[in-house]
């Protein structure tokens, strides 16, 4: 079966959704799943240097106190998945354009799952900005991800994963994707879509029910229109 996971690096529900959906994949009993990671732009809009966070986040959620609160009950979330988010770290609001196309690459070589809980631990966890590439190739390299950096940062000069990047753009705007993480399971020609960073539970037996499901669109915790939270 296929997986499609649509998400952001920008997203801490994603973070939270790919550390569930690690502990489903690994009690799901009935099949081998391919997984494959869609990118998704929760802000298009930001200049590609990205914007400062803290002024971006205390105008999203409408002052210092809400942001906070925000960012409280994210952590919270985070813990029991073993995160561990800095969001006083986080300098910039990025626009995470570039690190789409860093993952596309990865993926291609076999590192792409690797790669993209580097660039989240890199964020969140790290205060790094996924907006630039000194960052994101410094991140994939600090997290161990196998590849030759001095060639992906050629790579990525040479224009390397933008049309893989638009694909998953327009595919998701095909399918009317409007908050991430959002999992599509194709089994039997008939898609099963869930929202949100669900429980690991709630995925296992969601990916379990397989293609004796109709298709449906149960929610959780999930984000739309704005990075981070």
């Amino acid at each position: 079966m296929q997986l499609e996971v649509f998400s952001d690096v920008a997203c801490p529900f994603c973070f939270i959704g790919k550390r569930r959906l690690t502990v489903a994949l690994e009690g799901f009993s009935q099949a081998i799943v391919d997984v494959r990671w869609r990118a998704y732009l929760l802000q298009p809009g930001l200049p590609a240097e990205g914007v400062d966070a803290l002024p971006f986040y205390r105008a999203k959620f409408g002052g210092e106190r809400a942001m906070q609160a925000a960012f409280e009950r994210v952590a919270a979330m985070g813990r029991p998945q073993g995160i561990t988010f800095d969001f006083a770290a986080m300098k910039r609001a990025p626009n995470t354009r570039l690190a789409h196309r860093a993952l596309k690459v990865c993926e291609r070589l076999g590192a792409g799952s690797q790669a993209l809980e580097a660039l989240f631990r890199a964020h969140f966890e790290e205060g790094a900005d996924v907006g630039r590439l000194d960052h994101v190739l410094a991140a994939l390299e600090r997290h161990g991800v196998p590849l030759d950096m001095r060639q992906l940062q050629e790579d990525l000069a040479s224009g390397a994963g933008a049309a893989d990047v638009e694909a998953d753009l327009a595919r998701g705007a095909a399918l009317g994707v409007c908050a991430v993480p959002l999992f599509l399971l194709h089994t039997q020609g008939k898609p099963l879509i869930v929202e949100g960073a669900q429980p690991a539970e709630r995925l296992r037996q969601w990916l379990e029910r397989g293609s004796a499901s109709a298709p449906e669109r149960p929610h959780g915790d999930c984000v739309s229109g704005a990075p981070g939270v």
